[in-house]
């Protein structure tokens, strides 16, 4: 081979799609450790003695360094599907539930919190004891999640905390969602198969009632509160939309939290905007009402005491929310629980609150999901979006570091026989209940959806165009 066709050839390898993504990786974690080292914390590790310095700083919500990690994820996965025998890419994640059971085991028994302050680790048989589990099959267990990089094996079967298996033990947030998505979701999963086969209109309406026997909603008949916003970042409702632009220190500004659970969303906001007008309107069956005026009254009881919230009973399918508000807003994890023709009753009777003021909007916080695909995605961003396209060679919707988004659709399926939806689905569900799309914002794992009721709409942009 001469010199001009080997310098060819390396120049075809050096643009290869798998030179891209190394590069992808190579410069993003470059970011992230500029960014760490500018808020002088040390870059990000497994060592569990890293727990707080990277979970306790607003750098990790930071656009860039989530961007960054987006690609990092994203690459990694990739590379690896890309340079791995497929069969054995395909057995490995064929097994995943290897991995939900494992963390079923080490949750419920709390092993984490069996390890803090133990740095030099814990022996199975110690641990055993604790725990009244097997120490020979605990020890498979933790040996198991070890090679996946939850928890270390620092001696032979003795075991210490990293910083993955440590949040187990110190965010009981991230430990309640993991036991609840090994639960109940992990079991109804394994029949979604014969779900699908299942033609009888009058047959179970999930996975979930094939196997326990009813419908999930009848299941948990009473309200269960878990802390799944503080493991998804609920706090990045306050960063990434304009809440100035329509709250004034001088006029009174009203948002009704439809779905509200606990009240845990507009208790930030309104310590957010404490020196503003703010009022919220608390809205939720009464279950959840009652856990929402516990913590208030707990967390913030001078709201209360100065009529800055209001806790309102409602039915979804019959009564109208509280009327005259500026914002509607649609809870997270909330409209997604149902089938699109109930989305649209829920949502058409929000429309009726919003008739006696033309400029209210509607806020709906979901998961948004983005096809896998890079050609035709012009068409959804020639609407008002604050959504970046991942960089090629990626996939444009960041592949699999999107994975909990496109798995909870898979999710819901499985426990209710709803979905997540699309851009385009959420704007073909707001137009059928009066509603108009206005803009996006990316929150994370979730997205802000804005309508304006369309009679209001024509007005707005009206106004827009002089």
């Amino acid at each position: 081979m001469d010199n001009q066709v080997y310098n060819s050839v390396l120049n075809e390898r050096r643009d290869s799609p798998l030179n891209a993504l190394v590069m992808l990786i190579a410069s993003s974690v470059a970011d992230i450790d500029a960014e760490f080292e500018a808020a002088g914390l040390p870059a990000p590790s497994l060592d569990a003695s890293s727990f707080g310095d990277h979970d306790s700083h607003s750098i990790v919500s930071s656009t860039k360094v989530n961007t960054a990690v987006r690609i990092v994820e994203a690459a990694c996965a990739q590379l690896c599907a890309s340079v791995a025998r497929p069969e054995h890419v395909l057995l490995n994640k064929g097994m995943a539930y290897e991995m939900s059971a494992s963390l079923q085991v080490v949750a419920s028994a709390n092993i984490a919190g069996l390890l803090l302050d133990r740095p030099g680790g814990v022996h199975t048989t110690e641990l055993s004891a604790s725990s009244g589990i097997n120490a020979d099959k605990l020890g498979r267990i933790l040996r198991f999640l070890a090679i996946n990089h939850i928890f270390q094996e620092v001696n032979p079967n003795v075991y210490a905390n990293n910083k993955l298996s440590a949040k187990l033990a110190l965010s009981e947030s991230t430990k309640e969602a993991v036991e609840l998505v090994t639960r109940e979701p992990f079991k109804a999963a394994a029949y979604l198969s014969d779900y699908l086969k299942i033609t009888d209109v009058s047959a179970p309406i999930s996975p979930f009632q094939i196997v326990f026997g009813v419908p999930l909603m009848d299941y948990h008949s009473t309200a269960r509160v878990m802390g799944w916003g503080e493991v998804t970042g609920k706090a990045d409702i306050i960063r990434v939309f304009p809440w100035t632009k329509y709250i004034s220190v001088n006029t009174p500004f009203t948002i009704c939290d439809i779905g509200a659970g606990k009240g845990d969303i507009m208790l930030m906001l309104a310590r957010a905007y404490e020196s503003y007008l703010f009022r919220a309107v608390i809205q939720d069956r009464p279950a959840f009402i009652e856990l929402s005026k516990q913590l208030w009254s707990s967390e913030y009881p001078e709201a209360i005491q100065e009529g800055r919230i209001d806790f309102v009973p409602i039915d979804f399918f019959k009564d109208t929310p509280v009327e005259g508000c500026d914002i509607y807003y649609v809870r997270l994890y909330f409209e997604h629980n149902w089938p699109d023709n109930e989305c649209v009753v829920i949502l058409k009777n929000v429309a009726k609150a919003m008739y006696s003021r033309a400029e209210s909007i509607l806020l709906i916080q979901d998961i948004v999901l983005r096809h896998a695909i890079t050609h035709n995605m012009n068409a959804t961003n020639s609407v008002d979006t604050d959504v970046n396209l991942a960089p090629a060679p990626l996939l444009p919707n960041f592949g699999a570091a999107r994975y909990r988004e496109y798995a909870a659709d898979i999710n819901m399926l499985n426990l209710l026989g709803a979905k997540e939806r699309t851009l385009e689905e959420f704007i073909a569900l707001g137009s059928q209940a009066g509603f108009a799309f206005h803009h996006v914002w990316d929150a994370g794992e979730t997205s802000l959806v804005e309508f304006r009721l369309i009679r209001a709409s024509n007005y707005y942009n009206q106004d827009r165009s002089h």
